[in-house]
Order: C-alpha cells, then sequence, then structure tokens
C-alpha cells in the first residue's frame, strides 16, 4: 500500500513505529507500506491524505499507481514516454563466459546500427 501523507512531518515518528519506506515524490511524501497491508492502522488514518493499495511489492513502478508512461530524462537524452527513444541495456550478469560477452556485444550492436538504418 502506497500512503500520502497529508502533512509535510510526522513521517520520522511513523516509519518508528511501522515497517514503512519513505519517499519523496514531487512535493509529497508518501510511505510505501508491504504488500501484506490491506488497510490502514486505525491511529495513521487522520495523517493519510490518499492511499493506494497494491498487490505486488513494486508499488511505486505499479501502474496503479502512476498510470502513464514513465519518461527519464539523462541529461539531454529522454528515454520512454512519448519520446520515441528505446534503451537496450546489456551487462555481464546476463552471460557466463568471455565467448557469451563477445557474442552479446556484437548482437547489441547488430540491432543498434540496423535499427539506425
Amino acid at each position: 500500500m502506497i500512503l500520502q501523507l497529508n502533512t509535510k512531518s510526522g513521517w520520522e515518528d511513523i516509519i518508528s513505529q511501522y515497517p514503512l519506506i519513505h519517499v519523496k515524490f514531487s512535493d509529497a511524501n508518501l510511505l510505501v507500506s508491504p504488500s501484506s497491508w490491506k488497510e490502514i492502522p486505525t491511529n495513521l488514518e487522520p495523517y493519510i491524505a490518499q492511499s493506494w493499495y497494491m498487490d505486488s511489492d513494486i508499488q511505486l513502478a505499479s501502474k496503479k499507481f502512476l498510470p502513464g508512461k514513465r519518461k527519464i530524462t539523462l541529461g539531454d537524452v529522454s528515454i520512454g514516454g512519448d519520446s520515441g527513444n528505446t534503451i537496450m541495456m546489456t551487462g555481464p550478469c546476463s552471460v557466463e563466459s568471455e565467448i557469451q560477452i563477445t557474442a552479446c556485444a556484437e548482437l547489441c550492436s547488430f540491432i543498434y546500427f540496423n535499427a539506425l538504418t
């Protein structure tokens, strides 16, 4: 469950009592609970402006929380959203030998350069 606080302060006291993670999102203070939470504890209700029930632990990435397309800007490059840009990421965690690393790099280069033409 994601909880939006109706105050700018006080979250420190709340997270000292519950297994919650504090996240600053835009100008709002959010608390993220384990997905096992099905309802807001009664003593927290006065502090909560809005809540979103989530059925998984990848709550902040959920379309239930933010239904639109995500856009990330890194320097001069925007990825996702309506930018039309796609990033392909590869790494040694996906391979087990030098031969596989080389084959993976060659395949990614082939895909990248063919996408440009």
